[in-house]
């Protein structure tokens, strides 16, 4: 552990995958070609310059060709994260390339068979299947949402039709708490028992997902999609006290990059278009800022994608960033922007703990419920703390075993009473049947007396049985480690076993012929070494040359990208500028409109910026609107016309009088003067 960690806290770099798909149908039938070369032993990407015939090369911590299968990038990328997650981890796992690069493929998949399935459905698979491995003493709660940024709109995604329409204009607001982190108000949590329920309700909210058709893509993604799990697991350590740690799985399909020209996106694509670039920019933006070492801002809250994703880059989480190339030659530009910004990514820190004992966790909440419910089912009429927080406080066995003594003689006490009316029911019965002298008056005293008995013993019991139907719901929700929950997933989460063996049976390969390379180069360097003749000198001098010749060119083909690459954004800068100072100028003309020049100064002199909450804070507002009135210390309160009280003055009014006092200036206190005197009062 670094010396600067705390205990649980692990600092580690964002993994960064790369995955190329081969060329679609419509690219071969076109004429293009491949100009991409992965190499999944070096764990290299080599992009080829289709005018320059330069070769660039990139390194990441894992690279899947086009012949790479689903359970193959699941197993490298998913399976640790969730692993971690199911330990008490934040982990996000989030798909970026441009547009038709295969992100959708890779985080959903195909419906259908099995091995085709994305990262989001075996995870699911596997979540539930390592659940099922738990031992039974450890018992779990899993909770999912579904939401998407739709211009720059975030839009709950599980809601019924009524609530998305409600916000469909403003959408779901992003706010940040000290125990949550970073979270969407109002957001719809569903809980799910198996890895069916999880498989609707992703279904569900792909309907309400947004999607269209452009020419690069016939299904092309329009908003950026989060699918987040809540995974909470509870269990009982040796000194007897519930510990619970909270993991939270975000798993994120990003609408990918386009440029006009080649989707020919025109009305709406255009301007979907143009807020994805712009979010995926902010999220550029934030990438270089983490790792120039020079930043002292990271520009969060510029995008609600960025703002969401604030503890997945630099903050508390694991996270793996699967980076989606396009291998034709026609998409050069965009495959090499795409791995230059995987390779930024790559030296992203983030500082990843345990979420231990949460103050909001449910679980806790719902255990609290459950042994409400059995205590009351058990006759001790005790809804408070539970008998595990009484037995925790209690400072000895003494004190455990006198409250172990008194739950049960209030259960024995209630028993009893239920027996003796059943009892005394029972005699008066006989009684009515056997006593033929009893009067008629008598015997209906009885039989209301019977009545009322059994009217008391049917409420007892529909009183249990509801207790009963709601202990057995809430216990449902809770599901206890080592049952079998895979239901029909479960040959899904044999076939990723069998896949991940598959993969560490390849990796041990790889190393070897890792190995047998570096000794082939040693042994090349070697002989190399043994050159002795001038001309042998010579000979390496002119391939050194060749060399830095090659490497100059490749350089220079970069820096011509990187230049590109900075006038693409100078100009989106310009265009999210433009679109400000137009905003600017409308909200300036509507102050002057209707607030003087003075009040305006007034205001500002007031205002200060907030950077815990990013607004803007006024002074004395208090002593505003309805709360402005005149000061008439020492003096007569003004009547009313027509005697009386002066009633409060309407809005339209009060807007005339302040004109009025505009233009006359009169030297009687008057609202402004008082609001100025609040001021001073305020800056003294």
């Amino acid at each position: 552990m670094a010396e600067n960690e705390a205990p649980g806290e692990r600092n580690e770099n964002i993994r960064v995958v790369v995955r190329g798909r081969p060329l679609s149908t419509g690219e071969l039938e076109a004429g293009y070609e491949s100009i991409v070369h992965f190499d999944s032993v070096q764990q290299t990407v080599a992009l080829k310059d289709p005018h320059s015939g330069a070769v660039k090369s990139f390194t990441f911590d894992h690279v899947f060709g086009p012949d790479s299968t689903q359970p193959d990038i699941f197993n490298e990328v998913a399976r640790p994260i969730i692993d971690n997650v199911l330990e008490g981890y934040n982990g996000t796992i989030f798909a970026y390339g441009q547009t038709g690069s295969g992100k959708t493929h890779t985080m959903e998949g195909g419906s259908g068979k099995a091995e085709l399935r994305g990262i989001i459905p075996n995870s699911f698979a596997h979540i539930f299947g390592q659940i099922a491995k738990a031992e039974a003493h450890q018992k779990f709660l899993v909770r999912v949402s579904y939401f998407e940024i739709y211009m720059e709109q975030i839009r709950d995604l599980l809601s019924k039709k009524t609530d998305r329409e409600k916000v469909l204009v403003t959408g779901l607001e992003v706010k940040e708490d000290k125990e949550k982190g970073v979270y969407v108000k109002g957001l719809t949590e569903q809980v799910v028992h198996s890895a069916d329920d999880l498989d609707k309700i992703m279904a569900l909210g792909k309907k309400n997902r947004v999607t269209g058709a452009t020419k690069m893509n016939a299904h092309s993604s329009r908003s950026h999609a989060i699918f987040s799990v809540t995974i909470e697991r509870s269990e009982r350590i040796s000194d007897g006290r519930l510990h619970i740690c909270v993991g939270k799985l975000n798993l994120v399909d990003l609408a990918g990059s386009e440029r006009q020209s080649k989707s020919e996106a025109v009305d709406d694509r255009l301007k979907e278009a143009a807020k994805i670039n712009h979010g995926l920019s902010n999220l550029g933006n934030v990438i270089a800022a983490l790792t120039d070492g020079k930043s002292t801002h990271v520009p969060y809250r510029n995008s609600k994608l960025t703002r969401i994703l604030q503890d997945s880059l630099g903050g508390n989480s694991k996270t793996v960033m699967c980076a989606n190339l396009g291998p034709a030659n026609y998409n050069h530009e965009e495959t090499m922007n795409t791995l230059r910004y995987a390779t930024r990514a790559k030296w992203i820190k983030n500082a990843a703990k345990i979420n231990e004992d949460p103050k909001d966790a449910v679980l806790k909440r719902l255990e609290e419920e459950i042994q409400a419910l059995r205590r009351q089912l058990n006759g001790s009429g005790d809804t408070g703390r539970n008998s595990e927080e009484e037995e925790e406080d209690a400072e000895d066995a003494k004190r455990r075993m006198a409250l172990q003594k008194e739950r049960k003689e209030r259960r024995d006490a209630r028993a009893r009473e239920l027996s003796q009316m059943q009892a005394e029911i029972a005699a008066q019965r006989r009684e009515l049947e056997q006593n033929e002298r009893m009067g008629e008056q008598q015997r209906a005293k009885l039989r209301q007396d019977i009545a009322d008995k059994e009217g008391k013993l049917d409420v007892a019991e529909k009183e249990r049985q509801g207790l009963l139907e709601k202990l057995n719901r809430l216990e449902k929700t809770i599901i206890v480690g080592g049952e079998n929950l895979l239901d029909k997933a479960e040959e899904q989460e044999r076939m990723l076993e069998e896949s991940a063996k598959e993969l560490e049976l390849r990796r041990k390969k790889e190393q070897e012929l890792r190995k047998t390379l570096l000794s082939k180069k040693t042994e090349r360097t070697k002989m190399e070494e043994k050159f002795a003749t001038l001309q042998e000198i010579a000979a390496a001098k002119k391939l050194e040359e060749s060399r830095l010749k090659a490497e100059l060119n490749s350089l220079k083909t970069d820096l011509k990208g990187l230049r590109q690459d900075n006038a693409t954004r100078r100009e989106e800068a310009k265009g999210s500028k433009k679109d400000i100072e137009k905003n600017i100028q409308l909200y300036k003309m509507i102050i002057d409109r209707y607030l003087p020049r003075e009040m305006q100064a007034l205001i500002e002199a007031n205002c200060s910026y907030n950077h815990d909450i990013g607004e803007w804070e006024v002074s004395c507002l208090a002593f505003t609107g309805a709360m402005m009135q005149p000061d008439y210390s020492g003096q007569n309160r003004p009547a009313a016309p027509g005697g009386g009280p002066r009633k409060p003055l309407s809005y339209e009014e009060a807007l005339a009088q302040a004109e009025q006092h505009k233009l006359d200036r009169p030297p009687d206190p008057n609202w402004e003067g008082l609001f100025r005197s609040y001021a001073d009062e305020l800056g003294s």
